[in-house]
């Protein structure tokens, strides 16, 4: 009997035997870990690798390889209501645990922009009109001063009007 009728009689037996053949040395080195780090895989000897591990090392892992979050939707993104759910977003982002800096609308250099904020505004505008007011008194004491100082004056300059 040769090794095709052999097979033909019995395949389902033979199958699994060389099934677990195949298999074998896949199990035998498998350490239970795995992997999606394609550059650790590949190995330091090629000069890519070199490359990126130079880039990595000079920028950090988050600046050589940002990864970007897209938001789509039918309507423009640049009001109000749509930059504070960015902003809410871009926080929740940068409260995962081993992000280092999220980069948005809101937040184009990494941090937050206390100019952008509502409280901060309205903080600056409240000083600015103190400062205004502040301005405004100076020159009502000023323009007291001057009348103060021409009814002072007043007969001087009655007295140089009848000259003239």
């Amino acid at each position: 009997m040769g090794f095709g009728r052999a097979f033909y009689i019995c395949p389902s037996d033979d199958f699994f035997i060389d099934r677990r053949l195949l298999t074998l040395p896949f199990f035998l080195t498998y350490d239970g870990k795995l992997s999606f780090n394609s550059l650790n895989e590949i190995g330091n000897d090629y000069d890519s690798v070199k490359a990126f591990d130079v880039i990595s090392d000079s920028f950090g892992p988050g600046e050589s390889l940002p990864t970007k979050v897209v938001l789509k939707h039918d309507e423009k993104l640049d009001s109000k209501e749509y930059l504070s759910i960015i902003e809410e977003i871009t926080q929740s982002i940068g409260r995962i645990v081993g992000i280092e800096t999220v980069r948005s609308a809101t937040q184009p250099t990494g941090t937050q922009i206390e100019n952008f904020f509502v409280s901060n505004q309205a903080e600056q505008l409240n000083n600015g009109i103190g400062e205004g007011k502040d301005g405004l008194n100076q020159i009502g004491g000023g323009l007291t001063e001057a009348t103060t100082e021409l009814k002072k004056s007043e007969p001087e300059l009655n007295l140089v009007s009848r000259i003239s």
